[in-house]
């Protein structure tokens, strides 16, 4: 790995870090370059703000979770292959909760929808499924609504959450 790499990489994990030890709000890009060994500067120049910097953290997470879910999978609908990873990502979002509420209201609010771990699970439950590509969108938008939602109601029981998903989806044709 390059230098530019390495030090984007320790960035990102001294981000991670404070994000989660401090919460979003409370941290700021000085915080972040002095824990990396970096001048503030140096964190603009591989992010242009602490959004993007969140978001790129939050997704490194939750991929590698998907990655995790994935060697576990041995579902052959992409219904039941969502639910499996919804048991790894779930969890994941509520033990993050205040910075998974700040993910998604960067990505909502930036008018950006890409997000690379909702991305590789798209690709993960469409994955050489006989499922028409158009659907796995509306799988993946339920799949977050399903989230919200349960977090609006204040559900702190992953399993709940999990068997709203699993009703909602068997409600798909």
């Amino acid at each position: 790995m390059d230098k530019r790499l390495k030090t984007k990489e320790r960035i990102l994990d001294a981000a991670w870090q404070l994000f989660h030890d401090q919460g979003f709000c409370d941290t700021t890009t000085r915080q972040i370059a002095t824990q990396s060994n970096v001048a503030n500067g140096t964190v603009f120049t591989h992010y242009p703000n602490k959004g993007a910097l969140l978001k790129e953290a939050f997704d490194k997470q939750a991929c590698a979770l998907i990655v995790e879910a994935k060697q576990s999978n041995k579902q052959h609908s992409p219904r039941l292959s969502l639910r499996h990873f919804a048991s790894f990502l779930y969890p994941f979002y509520i033990a993050h909760r205040t910075l998974t509420k700040t993910y998604f209201s960067e990505l909502i609010l930036s008018g950006r929808s890409e997000s690379c771990h909702l991305s590789l699970l798209e690709h993960e439950i469409h994955q050489g499924q006989p499922f028409l590509k158009s659907k796995v969108p509306l799988l993946i938008d339920l799949y977050v609504m399903t989230f919200v939602f349960s977090e609006v109601d204040k559900h702190d029981d992953v399993g709940n959450t999990l068997r709203l998903l699993s009703t909602k989806l068997q409600q798909i044709g």
